[in-house]
């Protein structure tokens, strides 16, 4: 779902798409600014950090193509919308700049996709829906990946010329099975997390960090060394099962015939 550099004309609909990516970016700065962030900085570093490493290892989710984490529901409900895409508008940044994960030129692009649409589809449904525990949480990622796909392929058939029924059903179809499987782990993550633990006699005086935006209350403190103790056990326990297969949009690349 990282878009690379030169695979889309600079046009009208790129342009769209990269101002909409901006403009969620800086919506989400200027509400963030309007808060006193004390440790939420910190809390936002954590939780980039565990989303960098959940995202490096793609996993085989059809026969032809893998999926990897997106995490953005997830920051969601951790960090409020706005602090969300900060954190993986930082995140996008870093693996363009760092692991030629998506292309500078198109980084407003995948912003959209991946951090605003997301972030928006994840706030609009509460964890408890229709009455159901973590309900809203899977529907909420499920949303976030539709959106995102659906805004790619949108982008790929316009400006790209790629036929859409390939596209959309490639795309969305991954995706959205990407979605559910998310879904049902970022409930599971956060069940997990929301679970009392015993404090640390080092962290048990430490004020728990707000949101960057007000968004949800905050776990115990501690719950940061948690996350990073997480993104390390769960990377190593994907890494037997890396795919070396491509994710939907680098099949979808393939079978079009564009090199990436």
């Amino acid at each position: 779902m990282h878009l690379a550099d030169g695979l889309l004309p600079f046009g009208p609909g790129v342009a769209a798409a990269t101002l909409l990516g901006l403009a969620g970016v800086m919506g989400a700065l200027a509400k963030v600014r309007r808060r006193r962030l004390g440790a939420g900085w910190a809390s936002a570093g954590t939780h980039a950090a565990f989303i960098l490493v959940a995202q490096a290892v793609n996993l085989p989710i059809l026969p032809g193509a893998s999926a990897h984490l997106v995490g953005t529901a997830l920051l969601t409900y951790e960090l409020g919308p706005a602090g969300a895409i900060l954190t993986m508008a930082t995140v996008l940044l870093i693996q363009a700049l760092t692991l030629g994960d998506g292309g500078l030129t198109v980084l407003g692009v995948n912003t959209l996709t991946l951090a605003v649409l997301p972030a928006l589809a994840a706030w609009a449904c509460p964890p408890r829906l229709l009455g159901r525990r973590s309900l809203g949480v899977i529907a909420g990622t499920l949303l976030g990946h539709l959106l995102g796909a659906a805004a790619l392929a949108s982008l790929l058939v316009v400006v790209g010329g790629a036929p859409w029924q390939s596209s959309f059903a490639w795309l969305v179809g991954v995706q959205g099975l990407s979605g559910l499987i998310e879904g049902a782990l970022t409930a599971a993550l956060r069940a997990k997390l929301a679970r009392p633990h015993p404090p640390s006699p080092t962290l048990a005086a430490a004020p728990a960090p707000a949101p960057l935006d007000g968004g949800s209350p905050r776990p115990p403190a501690g719950t940061g060394h948690r996350w990073a103790l997480l993104a390390l056990v769960l990377a190593l326990l994907a890494l037997p099962f890396a795919s070396s297969r491509p994710d939907a949009l680098e099949a979808l690349l393939e079978q079009a015939g564009w090199a990436r």
